[in-house]
């Protein structure tokens, strides 16, 4: 398998995907997930579904379903989770999972409708974190700040590209010294699902077995403002 950073968990299944690649679900009942790797004419895609026995897999383009994804046994739990090697955290409704661009250090980005984007930051020291009130940037304006057992989360408000957007930055300790961040950005008009979907990841984050004292390489600092 190519290198990645990231994998699928849930009904039975793990499902570890070829560089660059997509997952999106294609069906809830009974579960299934569209796997795409490769771009252009190399574009490849598996379709695994969870039933009873092994996985049930429909290919695209491949001759074989590991051209695509390893299909492995993985957790019964009744729902999907995207796994790193430092954090494993809820797939949110209505977004896809994909692979970042080579120079984006994530282990995967979440789209969602409208261009709005999700991505997990971190484990990266608390003291490096500016509070949260400070976290606008140029331009933006600090529309709600709260906290919640589970986070500590800040909406900003500004304009891009003539139209109203959202950030939301919600924050989660892991012990005194280090955090996740969740970063969420969208037209304001979407702004309802992605603060759902951002809430959603941030309670339901927990490290990886495998995460050790050190941060991993996939964190980068917490920014005020994600567009250029």
């Amino acid at each position: 398998m190519g290198h990645v950073l990231a994998r699928l968990a849930g009904f039975g299944m793990t499902l570890t995907p070829r560089w660059p690649y997509s997952f999106e679900r294609a069906s809830d009942t009974p579960p299934a997930v569209r796997v795409t790797t490769g771009e252009g004419e190399s574009t490849r895609i598996a379709c695994v579904t969870a039933v009873t026995g092994p996985p049930r897999v429909e290919l695209t383009n491949a001759r074989d379903v590991d051209d695509v994804v390893d299909v492995q046994p993985g957790p019964a739990e009744p729902h999907w989770r995207i796994e790193t090697s430092a954090y494993a955290l809820a797939w949110p409704a209505g977004f896809t999972v994909e692979s970042p661009p080579a120079d984006d250090f994530s282990p995967f980005l979440l789209w969602g409708p409208g261009d709005a984007l999700l991505h997990v930051q971190g484990p990266v020291d608390r003291e490096r974190i500016p509070p949260p009130p400070q976290l606008a940037g140029p331009g933006q304006r600090l529309v709600d700040h709260r906290a919640d057992p589970a986070f500590e989360a800040v909406e900003l408000a500004y304009r891009h590209e003539g139209d109203e957007w959202r950030q939301l930055h919600h924050l989660v300790a892991l012990d005194e010294k280090q955090a996740l961040v969740v970063t969420s950005q969208c037209p304001a008009r979407h702004s309802e699902l992605v603060r759902s979907a951002a809430e959603t990841v941030a309670r339901s984050l927990t490290t990886s077995p495998a995460h050790g004292a050190s941060p991993s390489e996939a964190g980068r600092e917490a920014t005020a403002e994600e567009h250029e």
